[in-house]
């Protein structure tokens, strides 16, 4: 007996996020189709846009796939939701956007990644420093330097 009513106690929270996140990258597929995709060779302004939101919305299918065929819980074991987790999580990424020009890529994404890494890793402090900095430094160099991407400095100025 698979009704509505046992729907989400037999899926979890993933089943919702699937759904959510498979509206969305709809959404931003019809935007990246407005703007124009243009080719491989000759990108358009909604070229990227159309390639992450199609790789968002295959891996959307997939966990909802996960989580209606997958392990199915009883239904006196229903999945626990953080839901203050999910509201950093947002808070933290409106903050991420707005700050990253004045304040830079480099401290913004060390700032970002060091959060994630205490809200859902949990490890030591030193742990998540160190990745923390390392990934928002390569990526930096990975972009600003091979690909010649122009990222905000903000307070730093590197290179």
């Amino acid at each position: 007996d698979f009704t509505m009513k046992h729907w989400s106690v037999y899926t979890g929270s993933d089943l919702w996020i699937s759904l959510i996140l498979m509206i969305f990258s709809g959404y931003v597929i019809h935007g990246a189709l407005d703007l124009g995709v243009g080719t491989p060779r000759e990108p358009g302004s909604g070229f990227m846009f159309l390639g992450t939101a199609t790789l968002l919305g295959l891996l959307a299918i997939a966990l909802f796939f996960r989580a209606t065929l997958g392990r199915r819980q009883a239904a006196g074991s229903a999945e626990r939701t953080h839901g203050w987790r999910i509201l950093v999580v947002v808070a933290a990424n409106f903050a991420y956007i707005f700050l990253m020009t004045p304040v830079g890529y480099v401290l913004c994404t060390f700032a970002f990644l060091f959060l994630l890494f205490q809200i859902y890793e949990k490890g030591s402090w030193i742990g998540a420093v160190a990745w923390s900095a390392a990934t928002s430094v390569l990526s930096y160099l990975l972009f600003s330097t091979l690909l010649q991407v122009n990222l905000p400095q903000g307070l730093l100025r590197l290179g």
